[in-house]
């Protein structure tokens, strides 16, 4: 066809000509995506209704899109500037799976909706089938030339704990870190289309870390969009839309927001946006930003970046101090007229001593719990929020839910909503400084104990008392009166208890327990004989000597290969004989020990705080898994402590068969001299994807008689493990 121009330049190309030739090159090219759609046995209705949906909105969003079969998608993804489109990842043949697997971890983009995906991969038998491998196996007579497929991680849509399926049958990523303040410790940021807790569709910025011969440590930036329904209404279509038009250009927002969420008043807030510019170009971009809240909107002035390819640009953000309220800092990343990232971000300044009410604290009168002059049973679950279960647990491993790279009040006050509606009125969380961040995480508990507040919820707080965990000579935490201070806890009537240690235990004889820092260095795995210098130094204390000692025991101890005296041999711990005073010795010189640190860790607590209760989380109470690592005499500390908690788990009994555990209760009353008793930890695993209806049943009466149990020993609360579920 003839250019309908008549303009040229120098060498006789007509200008209109040239022009159209530019914008075929990546200068201003399309964006490209693949839709993988093809016969076989992946192309069900639901597919076919999926592959139109696919087709509308990428063309809608300036798409070139390419119709690729499933079985030629391999080498049709030549570039990681491709989207993929894939109606459903459940079950696909192998070298497809591959090949998408490929095309993430290389930076490529992938749309997807449907089933489990990545969950049944095909395998082509030599007369054409596809089969699964499984139905390959029995067809051929040998296993798939392939080997196995493993689900990989791309986070949102695998392995299968990336999504849960919802009671209307669809699947939905398990949010994730949404970039809301200045921290991430995420690998990427979620967003949602729509509602953050049903939404119409997700988006996540992933980075993906490769080693190679010649980048030893490489990053690639893919893009991942998931839809649990492939028909979206608009207006969140036309949310989605922009979202894929601004896709290509690569431009992110990491996190954007203030450091911490809470802020005193009369302080400075203090903040940062990061922003990455993934794309292999420089782009030009600017940072839009305001300041919503209860006066309206304060626009700040905008930010021009000027990013080289592949660069992160840290923005601070300094706002003068703003009176008490509840704020939203609202940033948009531009380029030109067109957003392509937003976040907002949650700001809330407020005094934490005002608003508390110092009648709902909770007490202990007559063996029992009373707040405002009523009795209460405390019926409560173990929590942590709902997007842990999503996490690799080795990544989030020595975190904390209440760091801001984690924290997401969003999905923390649905959390609290639906606890509160289902009338559980307390929760058990750990508050720790395992990184130091304290002083941050004391200002999202303020804001967690006030949302608490709202809901009529009380917290029990699991502290970091100690380096070990242990209730050993010498190990009491330095920083604990620091990081008790900084969520201003002392005084707080949503602060029920404080748990000193969890699931503390000394190990056998010389294997296991916790610990103990000795000369400055932690000493581990060496069981009971970490204790022995305290064990000898008691006997000489209680009986003169060790001849005396075993004079009056009957029994002559055990030795360690220095020829000093050792604690009980497993098999002495463990069963009855000639050896049960000696035992009965150590027991003893246990319960003075480990009862005695317990005092000190308690009269430290109580001076800066001496309304709030003390407790430890006892290990499988009185069972002999408990006898054998020596786990703590749920005694042990009675004199410091103001209630009891001890687990039940196994064996596993159903009511009325369950009801000797009472024995467990009445024993705890009995050392403690009638203080109150609350269950920690009970439940039972129903197994992955949300089990079945049988282990679901079999969960439910095992709760049912854990409340049946609590009901006849007169036990004064219990808390369920755990509430977002998984083992």
């Amino acid at each position: 066809m003839p250019c309908p121009f008549r303009q040229s330049i120098g060498s006789g190309i007509p200008l209109a000509c040239l022009v159209a030739a530019l914008c075929a090159s990546p200068l201003c090219a399309q964006p490209r995506a693949v839709l993988a759609d093809g016969s076989g046995p992946w192309s069900d209705a639901q597919w076919v209704f999926t592959t139109s949906q696919f087709t509308g909105l990428l063309k809608d969003a300036g798409y070139s899109v390419t119709i690729v079969s499933p079985v030629d998608l391999p080498a049709a993804l030549d570039s990681p500037n491709i989207l993929v489109a894939v109606p459903s990842l459940e079950s696909l043949p192998f070298e497809c799976f591959a090949a998408i697997v490929a095309h993430i971890n290389a930076g490529g983009s992938l749309m997807a909706s449907g089933g489990e995906p990545f969950r049944n991969p095909l395998y082509r038998t030599p007369d054409g089938r596809w089969l699964d491998s499984a139905a390959y196996l029995q067809a051929v007579g040998s296993p798939p030339p392939q080997g196995s497929f493993a689900p990989p991680w791309i986070p949102t849509i695998s392995p299968s704990k990336e999504q849960f399926t919802t009671g209307s049958g669809l699947r939905v990523p398990v949010a994730r870190n949404r970039g809301l303040f200045s921290s991430s410790f995420s690998s990427g940021r979620y967003r949602v289309i729509g509602d953050l807790l049903s939404p119409a569709a997700t988006l996540y910025g992933n980075t993906t870390f490769s080693v190679s011969p010649t980048s030893p440590f490489a990053t690639a930036h893919s893009f991942v969009v998931w839809l649990p329904w492939p028909q979206i209404p608009d207006p969140l279509r036309a949310q989605l839309i922009a979202a894929l038009r601004a896709a290509p250009n690569r431009l992110y927002l990491n996190t954007a927001g203030a450091d911490q969420i809470v802020w005193l008043p009369g302080e400075a807030i203090t903040g940062q946006a990061t922003i990455l510019n993934a794309a292999g170009s420089p782009v030009q971009a600017s940072l839009q930003w305001s300041i919503s809240g209860p006066s309206g909107v304060t626009t700040q002035p905008a930010v021009t970046l000027n990013l080289t390819a592949g660069e992160l640009r840290n923005v601070p953000l300094n706002i003068a101090s703003l009176p008490n309220g509840d704020y939203t800092l609202n940033f948009r990343l531009m380029i030109e007229n067109q957003e392509v990232d937003r976040v907002d971000s949650p700001v809330r300044v407020l005094n934490p001593t005002l608003s508390r009410q110092p009648d709902q604290k909770i007490r202990v009168v007559a063996g029992a719990f009373s707040s405002g002059g009523h009795h209460v049973f405390l019926r409560g679950v173990n929590y942590w929020p709902r997007f842990i279960a999503g996490i690799d647990p080795g990544t989030f491993n020595g975190q904390s839910w209440l760091e801001a790279g984690q924290y997401d009040p969003d999905l923390i006050e649905a959390d609290l909503t639906e606890i509160a509606a289902l009338h559980f009125n307390l929760i058990n969380i750990q508050y720790s400084d395992f990184e130091g961040f304290w002083a941050q995480e004391g200002r999202a508990l303020i804001d967690f104990l006030e949302r608490c507040r709202n809901h009529g919820i009380w917290v029990q707080i699991s502290l970091r008392t100690t380096s070990t965990n242990a209730a050993y000579a010498g190990q009491i935490s330095p920083t604990l009166e620091s990081y008790i201070q900084s969520a201003y806890l002392p005084g707080n009537d949503r602060v029920f208890a404080y748990d000193l240690l969890w699931e503390p235990m000394v190990g056998t004889h010389d294997k296991g327990g916790q610990g103990r820092i000795v000369n400055g260095a932690i000493v581990y795995d060496i069981g009971r004989m970490v204790l022995d210098p305290d064990w000898r130094a008691w006997v000489n204390d209680q009986y003169g000597s060790l001849a005396k000692a075993q004079q009056i025991w009957g029994f002559t101890a055990p030795l360690d290969g220095n020829g000093q005296l050792t604690n009980p041999l497993d098999d002495e711990m463990e069963n009855d004989g000639p050896w049960r005073i000696m035992v009965a010795a150590y027991r003893r010189f246990l319960d003075d020990y480990l009862g005695r640190n317990l005092g000190v860790i308690a009269r430290q607590l109580r001076r800066s705080d001496p309304d709030t209760l003390l407790a430890y989380r006892n290990w499988t109470t009185m069972t002999s898994t408990h006898n054998d690592n020596t786990g703590y005499d749920i005694g042990s500390g009675a004199a410091h402590l103001d209630f009891f908690s001890p687990e039940r788990y196994s064996p596993v009994l159903l009511w009325p068969d369950d009801r000797a555990y009472g024995l467990v209760t009445a024993y705890s009353r009995y050392r403690s001299g009638g203080k109150p008793v609350v269950w920690a930890e009970f439940g039972a695993d129903i197994g992955a994807n949300g089990g079945n209806s049988a282990s679901r049943a079999a969960q439910a009466a095992i709760c049912d008689t854990m409340m049946r149990q609590m009901a006849d020993d007169g036990s004064n609360g219990a808390s369920v493990w755990w509430w977002p579920g998984g083992y």
